[in-house]
């Protein structure tokens, strides 16, 4: 990421020289910063993982709920771009409802696909 960041003082130093246009520079920025700002986010889901606490996890209501096989998909559309994120989900049974999803409580994720900030 450092990196990235020298080599956009990099682009703009070369802009300078080459005497480029504004909407030229404002462009190659903005798709970098797009970028970046994709990776840091995919790093944030990376750090947080998938959600797993155990194979029983007991709700505030005093119900326990079993970790469903395997992990479920979810499309998530930031600012940045698409993400699929995996993630375990808990309920009374296979092929019962899903009541509580750690990953997307801990977020909190929007209903619907789209980054809360597609809505400001």
């Amino acid at each position: 990421m450092k990196g990235q960041l020298e080599g956009l003082w990099r682009d703009v130093e070369a802009f300078a020289r080459e005497s480029a246009a504004a909407h030229e520079v404002e462009r190659h920025l903005f798709r970098k910063v797009l970028d970046m700002g994709f990776a840091l986010l995919m790093y944030f889901f990376k750090l947080l993982g998938q959600g797993d606490q155990g194979e029983r996890v007991a709700l505030e209501d005093g119900r326990v709920l079993l970790r469903l096989e395997g992990t479920r998909v979810r499309r998530y559309l930031s600012v940045f771009g698409e993400f699929v994120l995996s993630r375990h989900v808990y309920g009374e049974r296979e092929k019962q409802a899903q009541e509580y999803i750690p990953l997307d409580a801990r977020l909190p994720l929007p209903e619907g696909v789209h980054s809360y900030l597609w809505h400001a």
